[in-house]
């Protein structure tokens, strides 16, 4: 299954914030959306999900134009996962998984035994399966969003689009959720994710798409594309991309910034000569 875009244009009313985005994607992979903020990334992903019709051009999942498509199709086709999420009523941890499978119940009946299953499944495949008692409202930041990215697997989508699925997480949450994203795209499923974070690019892109003013200015391969150049245009700040070796012996890209206080100047001139 392919999810692709042909010279979309998108905005909001007649006001055109980004246009001619033309890029397709297939399972198993991740795409990473760089950019800075304004640059029209939530845009663009708020187009693919169907939640605003293209201004131009058009988004095909499998060949198929998602503007003929009903709400319940596309929920089969590409899951969700947004920032953060609060719920006013107080639901557990297995309820708000098993609303993924709103796209699979018919509206007169409730979830069945499959379906429970199912998100029990799901639970149990992130590792949070013995939160499903818990209220989800009650959970830190990482387990949320762990439920989150559960509720739409549930959906049993090939595409999930997740929006900076770790903002506002501690360290170790990042990394837990960058994690689990490649554990997904191994098993076939296709990712798009926003991210402020060179690094989380590097880390786990298969490719990444740079925007900036309203255009889509380079795609490719993160080793390709990420440079300290690029850098400089985006954000208007001087970094190093530098290769560093893991224990495992596999070579890491990763990104540091050049900051302009005179102790740091010098700590990376030494880390260089190192």
């Amino acid at each position: 299954m392919k999810l692709e875009s042909v010279n979309l244009s998108c905005g909001y009313g007649k006001k055109i914030i980004m246009q001619n985005v033309s890029f397709s994607m297939g399972q198993g992979e991740v795409v990473c959306l760089l950019g800075s903020n304004g640059a029209g990334k939530t845009t663009f992903f708020r187009t693919l999900l169907g939640l605003m019709r293209p201004l131009g051009g058009a988004v095909f999942i499998d060949g198929a134009d998602i503007t003929g498509m009903k709400p319940s199709q596309l929920a089969a086709r590409i899951a969700y996962v947004p920032q953060s999420a609060n719920v006013s009523f107080p639901f557990s941890v297995e309820e708000v998984v098993l609303m993924g499978r709103g796209a699979h119940v018919k509206s007169i009946s409730g979830p069945s035994l499959k379906d429970q299953k199912k998100a029990r499944e799901c639970m149990a495949s992130l590792g949070i399966a013995h939160l499903g008692q818990k209220v989800f409202n009650r959970l830190s930041g990482g387990e949320r969003q762990m439920v989150l990215i559960a509720r739409a697997l549930t959906q049993q989508t090939a595409f999930l689009v997740l929006d900076e699925p770790t903002s506002n997480l501690d360290f170790g949450n990042q990394i837990r959720i960058l994690e689990r994203i490649l554990e997904l795209k191994e098993r076939g499923i296709g990712i798009i994710m926003t991210t402020h974070s060179p690094d989380q690019v590097l880390l786990c892109a298969s490719r990444v798409m740079v925007f900036n003013r309203g255009a889509l200015v380079q795609i490719g391969t993160p080793q390709k594309v990420i440079t300290a150049s690029l850098l400089q245009n985006l954000y208007g700040v001087n970094a190093m991309i530098k290769v560093m070796q893991h224990d495992t012996n596999r070579p890491v890209r990763v990104c540091i910034p050049c900051l302009r206080h005179p102790t740091q100047a010098v700590s990376l001139i030494k880390e260089e000569a190192v």
